[in-house]
């Protein structure tokens, strides 16, 4: 995947030249500096990036994130609206 001149990349201790593009994107994330929420509910923002995810992992997912007790405050908790702001 890489043609590197010298030196190996290495991903928890193994080198990406022996993993598949594939499954290194698969494994990858992208964290920009601004947030873009979706006008829909918490839940379904955080499940964005994987539609089938159950509760749980989205519970699990807000809780490395450290949003899960800022999203457990709010009056309906992961069912909560988020409302864009046009402009």
């Amino acid at each position: 995947m890489f043609n590197l001149k010298q030196g190996a990349i290495l991903i928890g201790g193994q080198d990406i030249s022996s993993i598949t593009q594939k499954s290194l994107y698969k494994a990858m994330s992208i964290v920009p500096q601004e947030c873009n929420l979706f006008h829909t509910t918490i839940l379904e923002n955080i499940r964005y990036g994987n539609p089938h995810a159950s509760d749980k992992e989205v519970t699990e997912t807000a809780k490395r994130a450290s949003a899960h007790a800022f999203i457990e405050a709010l009056p309906c908790q992961y069912k909560t609206l988020w409302l864009v702001k046009e402009g």
